[in-house]
């Protein structure tokens, strides 16, 4: 079988026990035969083969390319595209989407990929076969879960909420749902995530199979067991109960029990107080250091990790969140006892008191009379229960155990997976029944592009053109003037209509506004399928085609639109995400550079009227969704907006979009109140959601954020200069009307003090942060 995994450790490059995992997966199925292929990434691209059947694909990851220059201006001209306009972990899987398809069309595509849950690395891969890329249709695709963000985060201290990493959470459990198969070691995890997932509206399982280990012949240490030292291997990490551990030792040795604690690992961040967790230990128990009770190791390579292991008399995993520890693996294999929570894997490894001692972090004391009753072991008895230990884990690890279990996956994914007709979504709504007046007949396959037409007739030809030369038919357009008074846009229209050209229809209205505009063109369309297009944008030539194979295959997808590409005014990119509440209800997710089914937008999604000053799509878009239909994007810059300072999106200012929000939570009060819980810590989290932009988008990153202040500081001290020089002007004039006695000239002195009190609100409303300012939002 060929197998390809995608993973971000692999040997000699460790970063957990994901490496020590793909290690010893790959030797597995290498060594059973079969063709393996690693994907990972590095500081440069190399091929490198193992072993006769063991491949290594090291890529070079574009986030070493940031500081490099861009042969052009376009975001995708930079060597580090997507790095330059995504967050790391987005970014990592675009990338190891491209590789896939690269060496897919390169040699074939492979039987099966596997790809690790941290990081979300394979949601680019997923979105992509689930659109029909060509060449990665037919193949399956699973998941194994080791540790995903969505659950390690709480347990660290962090606030989840803060993006990007709340969208690397996200990206994690769209993965999991949309994989064709799952898989994980353990019992507990499985447990986790399938609560996690509840609100995914699918029916999904986890295979639970042990990780594969070969331990080496003999741990070349030298070290014999030292009476009174326990050994804890692992990082410094809140979610590896490290403080509760501490916690319960310093009891102990208050109580006076003698032992030594050895910490093993490197150290992390303690988020909450802004310190690394090692700095809070050594401050905390700076007694039991000095006193030699308490002994933090740093990094250690793994032979200097295997003579801390010989000498301990147990080594403990305290673990509050767990998978499947290598650690515990490790020492097992070696005879020791092992001490070690509930709240993982490691406690299913041990089983009962014969192989190992588990404790509860729930029961107060649990963890403290474990280690008395070690500490009070015979050394007859510490190596029967070592001699158990190595037994038990060797039966649940060993090559020839587990991979029957994990072949006999591979071989019901490899041929047997069943088209998706339903897309995965985290938060999945169910569908509500099209109302009977929107079965209306249509015109099967027909495309109708509706293009809202209000004095645009400097911008309209580039528009239509792009929608004329689409790859798609059949199709129509309708371009509805929305009561243009400028007499060249006037001219333009009966150009266009006195051109005659087959499918292209101009309709005329009396000035109703944007909104009406989309809903009279919608109502008059005769299509199944409907386009939007702004008559100063463009689409490429197979957006509709694209977009429309998406719509026709998912029974619950009635909205495509792509990432969105800016021109004229800026260069830049917007990078689109599937539509998904609660994110959907704080900021607008897609352009309204689109596609939908007719029907449904009729029936659900009509621009509302009284979003007067803008937001309409957005509010649509959130209808659309509490219907249980969804928008999902397609991953390329296959629209075109065109970024105009008079545009009605930038024209707005903050007092208008906050007006505008807060007719969208009148509007679907019953959603704010569900998702009120998630928004409220989204908003605390990241600010204002007006000032959003992509989720995945850095945008938050202290860089950034200084970046955007720098450019904001010098705008608005431009501008007070140029207030300053006004209202010196005005204070010039005012000393000379001190000289006139003319009662007609008291009229001319108001009008200037009035200018000065405007002059004073303009400065005001400028330090108020006006949406027209915020980076991003163009």
């Amino acid at each position: 079988m060929k197998i390809w995994f995608l993973t971000t450790e692999y040997p000699p490059y460790y970063g957990g026990g994901i490496g020590t995992y793909m290690q010893h997966a790959a030797q597995m199925f290498a060594g059973a035969g079969h063709e393996v292929t690693v994907f990972v990434p590095g500081l440069e691209r190399t091929e490198e083969l193992q072993s006769a059947r063991l491949r290594l694909l090291r890529f070079r990851s574009g986030v070493n390319d940031l500081e490099s220059a861009a042969p052009g201006p376009e975001p995708d001209d930079h060597p580090a595209f997507p790095f330059n306009v995504m967050s790391h972990w987005p970014a990592l899987s675009y990338q190891f989407a491209l590789q896939v398809r690269e060496f897919i069309a390169r040699e074939g595509p492979p039987d099966v990929i596997e790809a690790q849950d941290y990081g979300g690395i394979s949601y680019y891969l997923l979105q992509e076969k689930l659109l029909g890329y060509p060449g990665l249709a037919g193949v399956p695709v699973l998941v194994h879960l080791h540790a995903p963000t969505f659950e390690l985060l709480p347990e660290n201290q962090y606030p989840d909420y803060r993006l990007p990493e709340y969208w690397v959470e996200r990206m994690e459990k769209f993965c999991v749902l949309a994989a064709d198969r799952r898989v994980c070691p353990s019992n507990f995890l499985r447990r986790r995530v399938l609560g996690s997932l509840s609100a995914g509206g699918a029916e999904l399982d986890i295979d639970v199979v042990p990780l594969p280990f070969q331990p080496p012949e003999l741990e070349a240490n030298g070290a014999g067991i030292e009476e009174g030292v326990l050994v804890c291997i692992g990082r410094l990490q809140l979610c590896k109960g490290t403080l509760p551990l501490l916690a319960s030792c310093d009891r102990l040795w208050r109580e006076g029990e003698q032992f030594r604690l050895v910490l093993v690992g490197g150290d992390t961040e303690f988020y909450a107080r802004g310190i690394t967790v090692g700095e809070y230990l050594r401050r905390r128990y700076e007694r039991w250091i000095e006193d030699g009770r308490l002994e933090l190791t740093g990094n250690l390579t793994p032979d200097q990790c295997a003579v801390q292991r010989a000498r301990a008399r147990a080594i403990l995993v305290p673990s509050l969140y767990e998978n499947f520890p290598m650690t515990c693996v490790e020492a097992m294999h070696a005879g020791k006892v092992v001490i070690a929570s509930s709240s993982g894997g490691q406690g299913e490894m041990i089983g009962n008191e014969d192989c190992g001692y588990v404790f509860d972090w729930s029961e107060t004391g649990s963890l403290e009379r474990c280690i008395k009753k070690v500490l009070r072991l015979t050394p007859a008895e510490i190596k029967a229960t070592g001699s158990r230990a190595r037994a038990r884990i060797r039966q649940l690890t060993a090559y020839e155990n587990v991979l029957p279990r994990r072949m006999e996956i591979f071989e019901q994914m490899k041929g047997q997976i069943a088209e998706k007709r339903i897309f995965p979504s985290v938060n999945q709504f169910a569908m509500l029944p099209l109302p009977r007046q929107a079965e209306e007949e249509y015109a099967p396959d027909l495309l109708s592009v509706i293009i809202p037409y209000y004095n645009m007739g400097q911008y309209v030809d580039d528009a239509l053109q792009s929608a004329l030369r689409s790859a798609y038919r059949p199709l129509e357009i309708l371009i509805v003037n929305d009561g243009s008074t400028e007499s060249r846009s006037l001219d333009k229209l009966r150009e266009i209509e006195a051109a005659g050209r087959d499918g292209v229809r101009v309709l005329h209205i009396e000035n109703r506004g944007l909104a009406s505009v989309r809903n009279f063109g919608a109502a008059r369309a005769r299509g199944e399928f409907l386009a939007f297009l702004d008559a100063d944008d463009m689409v490429e030539p197979d957006f509709y085609s694209r977009s429309i194979n998406v719509l026709k295959k998912y029974h619950n997808v009635s909205l495509v639109y792509s990432w969105v590409r800016y021109f004229e005014g800026a260069n830049g990119c917007f990078i689109s995400n599937n539509l998904e509440f609660p994110f959907l209800l704080a900021h607008n997710m897609a352009a309204v550079i689109c596609v939908l089914k007719r029907a449904d937008f009729l029936a659900f999604a009509r621009n509302k009227p009284l979003m007067s000053y803008g937001l309409e799509d957005f509010e649509s878009w959130i209808s659309l969704y509490e219907s249980g239909r969804l928008g999902v994007c397609i991953p390329e810059m296959l629209a075109r907006y065109r970024v105009r300072p008079d545009s009605m999106l930038r024209s707005m200012n903050e007092d208008q979009v906050l007006y505008m929000y807060d007719e969208i939570v009148r509007l679907h009060a019953q959603s704010y109140k569900q998702f009120g819980d998630e928004l409220f810590r989204l908003l605390s989290a990241n600010g204002a959601s007006f000032a959003w932009n992509s989720p995945g988008d850095n945008w938050q990153s202290a860089e950034k954020r200084l970046r955007w202040s720098a450019e904001r500081l010098r705008a608005v001290e431009e501008e007070v200069r140029t207030l300053r020089e006004r209202v010196a002007n005005l204070e010039w004039a005012e000393e000379q009307l001190r000289y006139f006695s003319d009662p007609a000239n008291m009229g001319l002195k108001t009008a200037l003090r009035g200018l000065g009190c405007g002059l004073k609100r303009k400065t005001r409303q400028m330090l108020k942060s006006p949406v027209n300012r915020l980076k991003g939002n163009n």
